[in-house]
């Protein structure tokens, strides 16, 4: 092990073991380093009792988080090849993230000084990490429940931001009757989702995980010689180290898609421009965002696939601007816009959520709605708020493409946007032939028929530059 990794090695060994696998919980137990947790998902409706293997791969992916700060990780549970060879990739690509992401291009100093690599000590090696995994058990995942899922069963994953809004509303308009997915962690994380998760409990289509990782991560931070504890405690808009989340709500949800024979279940992910995602010191990387990536869609349904599972992890809204999706949730669904929050510091008054207001995230949003002509009060922010977001869009703290951003400053003061004027319209993504090229014909039919009342022209890269394409008249 190289002598940098060998000086952020935090844990010797975490292991991950089941104690109950019922049609109402998943209970396991995390063993880190002296200390022990008991991981729970628990589902607000009975599931067929998943395999020890499912059961086992729920648990074990929230550890990913943390892996290249760890030794080994030891996986106490029957798995297969397949697992095996998807948690190897999972935890060398989050590696790299964490080791860019979290520590060389960190927007916040969780890290003690004396932890922070030095130049040399920027390399493929040393963001791979040396993490061993052992596993303790063989076995075949879901033969009992690999014939539950039908194309025709639809999911959402619902978490009250813009994009999953204008999903679920597209959805439901093209006829699916779609079901609502929530993953209710312990804390305050949950706050967004309340607005929406009240509405659709109403007409009996949600399906909700209730789990403490959220605890178990705190645990395991507080643990962690290399943070600086005290800005770990403070608020933040983003995590310390935790990008590994997507795969995680996914693989806890499962239980509940397979039980109710859902075949296809779409993600919130938005467009973003891959001009911006360079290599750093010579390591390419996701900027953060694997698990909201088009590679990673295809990489779980691969997984799925081999496991037997017939369901899909699809996108509508990848080729789509975050200013799109908002100006067409508030044009078009305007009674899922009034239920959108975003802010992970939002807090509860008088049982309203009220966002922060202050975070980089409430900025985007609130110039994303004036952008798209839309009122933020209507989504519980303050008219001191949206001057504060006015002040700092042109500041580096905005999380947004800086296309994107000339693209709102154009629309909020009636300018031409110039050469971010393919913000605008759909993008054909690297890889890609054909607009929507992941989709089949009804749904490609279906979201371009809405969205194109929006959404304008249809741009690919050539030469690095987005130029329109001639094959498409919306």
């Amino acid at each position: 092990m190289s002598d940098y990794l060998s000086r952020i090695s935090c844990f010797r060994e975490i292991s991950v073991s089941l104690k109950e696998n019922s049609p109402r919980r998943i209970v396991s137990e995390i063993k880190f380093d002296g200390d022990v947790f008991r991981l729970i998902f628990s589902y607000n409706r009975r599931v067929e009792i998943p395999d020890e293997n499912l059961a086992g791969m729920i648990s074990l992916l929230p550890v990913v988080n943390f892996a290249l700060f760890t030794d080994k990780i030891i996986a106490d549970f029957p798995s297969d090849s397949v697992d095996r060879k998807f948690i190897s990739e999972m935890i060398r690509i989050n590696n790299i993230e964490t080791f860019i992401n979290s520590i060389c291009r960190r927007r916040y100093e969780f890290f003690r000084k004396d932890f922070l690599p030095d130049d040399g000590d920027i390399s493929l090696e040393n963001a791979v990490g040396r993490t061993e995994v052992e596993y303790t058990g063989e076995g075949k995942a879901l033969e009992k429940l690999r014939e539950k899922t039908s194309a025709n069963g639809m999911g959402v994953m619902l978490s009250g931001g813009k994009e999953s809004l204008l999903t679920f509303g597209m959805l439901r308009e093209m006829g699916m009757d779609p079901w609502a997915l929530f993953y209710n962690e312990s804390g305050a994380h949950w706050n967004p989702a309340i607005p929406v998760n009240r509405y659709i409990r109403s007409t009996e289509r949600d399906l909700k995980v209730w789990t403490n990782t959220d605890r178990l991560y705190r645990r395991m931070l507080r643990s962690m010689k290399i943070l600086d504890q005290a800005a770990v405690s403070a608020v933040a808009d983003t995590y310390p180290i935790q990008l590994f989340v997507f795969p995680v709500y996914l693989m806890a949800a499962l239980p509940l898609m397979l039980t109710q024979g859902i075949g296809r279940v779409f993600m919130g992910n938005e467009f973003d421009d891959p001009r911006e995602m360079v290599p750093y010191m010579g390591i390419s990387h996701y900027y953060g965002i694997y698990d909201q990536s088009e590679e990673f869609i295809m990489r779980f349904n691969s997984y799925l696939s081999e496991k037997g599972i017939a369901l899909k992890l699809l996108s509508a809204l990848y080729p789509v601007s975050a200013a799109k999706v908002e100006e067409t949730l508030i044009s078009r669904y305007h009674d899922l816009y009034v239920m959108q929050r975003s802010c992970h510091s939002s807090r509860i008054s008088g049982g309203e959520i009220i966002p922060c207001g202050r975070c980089s995230k409430c900025i985007g949003v609130i110039s994303l709605i004036l952008a798209a002509g839309g009122n933020p009060e209507e989504i519980n922010y303050r008219k001191s708020d949206i001057q504060y977001a006015e002040k700092r869009l042109l500041t580096d703290r905005i999380r947004l493409d800086p296309d994107e951003v000339k693209y709102i400053i154009s629309r909020m003061h009636n300018r031409d946007p110039g050469d971010a004027g393919h913000i605008a319209g759909f993008h054909i993504l690297p890889g890609e032939k054909e607009l929507y090229s992941h989709l089949n014909a009804e749904l490609r039919d279906g979201f371009v028929g809405i969205l194109k009342n929006y959404v304008h022209g249809v741009y690919e890269l050539k030469d690095r530059e987005w130029v329109q394409s001639p094959k498409y008249s919306f």
